[in-house]
């Protein structure tokens, strides 16, 4: 009796832990925003190690972390879009009114379950 009560016991704590895992995770995933970059602003507002969608003339969506940035191209680890092929790009970026709003739903998630 006392042994199924203990596997009980690391049970819950296992599906705590992992419901915590998923918090977080989806945590880190809901604070970020992409952000429209204008074609006057690229070469100012964009440095290596950014995250970036880019939209051709021609159609194609790529998404990559920048590598290196020259006067005529955006070049990823394996893309290299020029510049003038840049229809639109878009910057990954934090976003705090975000990561509050979620803390605040899931502060008040838990509280709601774990005090009701």
């Amino acid at each position: 009796m006392l042994q199924s009560r203990t596997h009980k016991g690391l049970a819950v704590l296992f599906m705590n832990r992992m419901l915590t895992v998923l918090i977080a995770t989806s945590m880190l995933t809901s604070c970020t925003t992409m952000r429209l970059i204008r074609p006057s602003e690229m070469q100012a507002s964009l440095k290596e190690g950014d995250a970036v969608k880019v939209v051709t003339k021609d159609g194609r969506v790529l998404e990559f972390e920048i590598v290196t940035i020259t006067p005529d191209a955006i070049v990823g680890k394996d893309q290299r879009v020029e510049i003038k092929d840049i229809a639109t790009i878009e910057k990954r970026e934090a976003s705090l009114g975000r990561t509050f709003g979620m803390i605040g739903l899931v502060y008040l998630a838990l509280f709601g379950y774990f005090f009701s």
